[in-house]
């Protein structure tokens, strides 16, 4: 196994904040885990 290969079972997020700053127009995945939530719990119809 190459280091480099080590490297990515080491920190598989290593380069992770180098990639969204490539890619801004990227929706955070983040948010679209939590409106992802929402639709599946109908919380999207309700209220702010």
């Amino acid at each position: 196994m190459t280091d480099e290969a080590k490297d990515k079972l080491k920190n598989p997020f290593k380069g992770y904040l180098a990639n969204l700053k490539k890619h801004k127009s990227a929706v955070n995945p983040v948010h679209e885990i939590v409106n992802c939530y929402y639709k599946m719990n109908g919380w999207e119809k309700m209220p702010k």
